[in-house]
């Protein structure tokens, strides 16, 4: 298949889930495969202040619905070791299976190195690797051909 072709393969009865879907790449990421046909889980933590219907992983969640797509959000923190493991269990209660995961979660921390104090460099590492690794590895077990 062409990557044009792959472009607009359906995904019609999948479900995925996208971290860090509130902006950037992940919310393309979401409206991609919600525009293809998968249901999606919105991954993006909330922030200081914000109410489930303000954050910006229902404004994904909205953008897809309103496009007829079907969403839910996850406020899971990816730093939590335990958010993969529910936003596995979100993608199952709400959809019945997970084919696809994106693990985008990051930060954006631009800060020189030698600027940057351990701490802060430890929040970047913590979401960007070990944030995709509790998704990746909770997933993994849905994801890989049995046998």
């Amino acid at each position: 298949m062409t990557a044009a072709g792959a472009s607009r393969a359906s995904l019609s009865g999948r479900v995925a889930v996208v971290t860090g879907a509130g902006k950037g790449l992940g919310r393309a990421y979401a409206l991609h495969l919600a525009a293809r046909g998968a249901r999606v889980i919105v991954n993006n933590r909330r922030h200081a202040g914000e109410t489930d219907d303000a954050t910006s992983a229902m404004q994904t969640v909205a953008a897809i619905r309103a496009a007829g797509g079907e969403a839910e959000a996850d406020w899971s923190d990816v730093v939590d070791a335990r958010s993969g493991q529910d936003m596995v269990g979100r993608a199952l209660s709400c959809f019945g299976r997970l084919d696809i995961v994106v693990a985008n979660a990051g930060i954006d921390h631009a800060e020189l190195f030698h600027k940057q104090s351990l701490a802060e460099f430890r929040a970047i590492f913590d979401t960007g690797f070990f944030g995709n690794l509790h998704i990746a590895h909770a997933a993994w077990p849905r994801l890989r051909p049995l046998g």
